[in-house]
């Protein structure tokens, strides 16, 4: 089997993780720097009282589900 060069046991090494970041925060600064904007005033919020409890039982974590980690 032919591994690319960079990697470890077939996997991706961190170095290569690192810049993979690094050029996908650089095209997203771009792509936000494009959009123009200007600063709006803070607003004060009115936030209703809280509901009382009601014996809110959480589902097993077994029944949810996950976003895979994809690094």
């Amino acid at each position: 089997m032919i591994e690319a060069p960079g990697s470890i046991d077939g996997t991706a090494s961190r170095h290569s993780q690192k810049v993979a970041v690094r050029f996908v925060r650089r095209v997203f600064s771009h792509l936000l720097n494009q959009v123009p904007y200007e600063d709006l005033p803070d607003q004060h919020l009115v936030l209703p009282p809280r509901q009382p409890d009601d014996g809110y039982v959480r589902p097993p974590r077994s029944a949810q589900r996950y976003v895979p980690q994809v690094w």
